[in-house]
């Protein structure tokens, strides 16, 4: 009796890693849901406007905000964010 009682254990502790497995399963899919409804929405949103391409150009070649802001007649924080932008998301103009 004493194989029998090992198996059985043996069984009951597959059973719950099994269980455990499938809920992590479970909520790797949820994230994985919740990405791609995320970059779905990131690929919907409209390109940056013609008044910010000079700007982003002037980011993705180093200059500063002030350099941006001055050369493109934006304010600094429009600058700041063009370049935190530019830095984030390198591909493209």
């Amino acid at each position: 009796m004493g194989e029998g009682a090992a198996a059985a254990r043996e069984i009951r502790r597959l059973a719950q890693r099994v269980a455990l497995l499938e809920a992590h399963h479970e909520a790797l899919n949820t994230r994985i849901q919740a990405l791609t409804d995320e970059l779905k929405a990131v690929d919907a949103a409209p390109p940056v406007g013609a008044m910010y391409g000079e700007a982003v150009a002037f980011a993705k070649r180093g200059y500063d905000a002030a350099a941006i802001a001055e050369r493109c007649g934006i304010s600094i924080a429009e600058a700041q964010l063009v370049r935190s932008l530019a830095e984030r998301h390198p591909r493209g103009t």
